[in-house]
């Protein structure tokens, strides 16, 4: 009899997931989306602020602090990041999102960890899906595909996650996803930022970097 067993996602791109209790939106008013602060992209029938810095505005100064605690969180407790590192804040940027809207599989660049708050996701609204590329390396080489018996967290190459109102999900930068068509017939809404790393980054010998 196999006893104290035991599977370890070694090697993975962690991703955390937190939500906000009682989250109640009062930044944007989905009634009266003023088209002069978004560009829109008819691709995908979403619309993003221009501001791109736009958790640094007043209004936006409570959810600025939900997502600094959840960074905080994923950083120095779940990753086990040295808090000599600082969190800088590199960008943010409201999406907003119509009836069908849905955004294509991309990742971040130029940053360290990506995530999300999501302001209004309700019943429907579409899935956050991250990927990993068929060409990339898992628990097999690329050019192996066995059949399975069912899909897990271990041997997927396709996760998918459906937010809720006052979510806040945090991942690698580097990590694919899109976001499945809206089919709730109300418009959803997020805020996405990018983090980066600041300070004595490595001072081992041939290594050192300080950002």
């Amino acid at each position: 009899m196999l006893v104290e067993k035991n599977v370890m996602p070694l090697f993975s791109a962690p991703v955390y997931t937190a939500h906000v209790e009682n989250y109640d939106n009062d930044v944007l008013d989905f009634d009266n989306i003023d088209s002069s602060v978004y560009d829109v992209f008819d691709r995908t029938d979403n619309m993003l602020s221009k501001n791109q810095n736009i958790l640094l505005e007043p209004e936006f100064a409570e959810i600025k602090y939900h997502v600094d605690t959840a960074m905080k969180d994923y950083t120095y407790n779940v990753l086990q990041i040295d808090p000599e590192l600082k969190l800088n804040l590199v960008c943010s940027w409201a999406v907003v999102g119509g009836p069908n809207s849905m955004t294509p599989k991309h990742i971040h660049q130029n940053s360290i960890f990506s995530g999300t708050f999501y302001i209004k996701s309700e019943q429907g609204a579409g899935d956050l899906i991250l990927t990993t590329p068929k060409s990339s390396t898992t628990f097999l080489p690329p050019a192996i595909s066995p059949k399975m018996t069912g899909i897990n967290i271990f041997n997927t190459k396709t996760w998918h996650i459906t937010p809720k109102t006052g979510d806040i999900i945090i991942f690698p930068s580097h990590v694919f996803h899109e976001v499945s068509p809206n089919q709730s017939g109300q418009n959803r809404s997020c805020i996405a930022f990018n983090y980066f790393l600041t300070g004595p980054i490595s001072n081992h010998e041939t290594e050192t970097l300080f950002l």
